[in-house]
């Protein structure tokens, strides 16, 4: 029987990653920054660490990525208030059931909280969930399982009765490295098929869990 389901949000919760490649390749083409897509796909689902290391290793050492990021991150907040994420088909469906049927429900994010708690009021997202870890409360990022155990060291809960849910490269391996059951719903990162098949099942939206949810009770 499932107890907890933990979300990350880009991607998962909130279309945000589409949102994300498009504002920063407008940004880097403008601003003259040779970054093409597949560079930006490696940073999708880890923290500010991983992005300046994936930028340096392909802009070289003496990339200045502080003013990079400076600008480029006031060109997304100035986009999203154009497009403000939407949320992603099936999630109020699955949160109504989790709330109805008594299943704690948590987020895992590696986005800031000031900025994932500006993209829940934009959207409209405003389900009460009863924990939240945001990437300025942890010192390793995904793939790294940090943040995933400090949800479940909160809850306490057998992780055979946790579900994971990813859309990323480092998303899942997070998950997997904690142990715990991951559910996989592609976004804009391509997933190798030799990680989706350890992972516990690919569905095409949020509202699919609850058949899971439901079939792992009966077991």
């Amino acid at each position: 029987m499932i107890k907890l389901v933990i979300f990350d949000v880009d991607g998962v919760l909130l279309d945000s990653e589409t949102l994300y490649i498009d504002s920063t390749l407008e940004f880097c083409k403008k601003n003259g920054y040779p970054i093409p897509r597949e560079v930006l796909m490696k940073t999708i689902g880890s923290g500010r660490e991983n992005h300046r290391r994936v930028f340096k290793g392909f802009m070289g050492e003496d990339f200045d990525y502080e003013t990079y990021i400076k600008k480029e991150e006031e060109c997304f907040e100035n986009y999203k208030r154009l497009n403000p994420p939407k949320i992603k088909k099936g999630a109020f469906e699955l949160l109504d059931y989790l709330k109805k049927h008594g299943i704690s429900t948590a987020l895992a994010t590696s986005t800031d909280k000031d900025r994932q708690l500006h993209n829940f009021e934009a959207s409209g997202l405003d389900h009460p969930f009863d924990f939240m870890v945001f990437g300025d409360d942890i010192t390793r990022h995904k793939p790294d399982p940090e943040i995933y155990e400090i949800v479940l060291d909160h809850f306490g809960y057998p992780k055979d009765e946790v579900l994971i849910i990813e859309d990323s490269i480092n998303g899942i391996n997070s998950g997997l490295n904690a142990g715990v059951k991951v559910i996989f719903i592609p976004d804009e990162v391509e997933v190798p098929e030799e990680l989706v098949a350890k992972t516990y099942r690919k569905l095409d939206d949020l509202s699919q869990v609850i058949e899971v949810i439901e079939e792992l009770g009966k077991v």
